[in-house]
């Protein structure tokens, strides 16, 4: 028996679209409502826009995260205890 430590390598492309993407989603939602439909009601356009842009933002990273790899790296800690044969 050994104790291991498994880390996940980083991936820059992954903390993109896992967490950037949405935020910048989001936020770019409102500001574009807010410049394409100026007015009275550009409030509530630019709030629903930027959850139109937040869900499709969800739906890439899902798509993305069932594509994924990741890398992992495995490393022996060490020995718990020898390995017995068994009969």
């Amino acid at each position: 028996m050994v104790d291991v430590n498994v880390h996940k390598k980083f991936s820059v492309t992954e903390f993109g679209i896992v967490y950037l993407l949405p935020v910048a989603a989001f936020f770019g939602g409102l500001i574009l409502g807010s410049l394409l439909f100026p007015g009275g009601n550009s409030g509530s356009v630019s709030v629903g826009l930027a959850f139109v842009l937040l869900f499709a933002a969800i739906i890439v990273n899902v798509i993305y995260k069932k594509k994924y790899q990741p890398q992992y790296t495995v490393s022996v800690l060490k020995v718990i205890r020898p390995a017995e044969p068994r009969l």
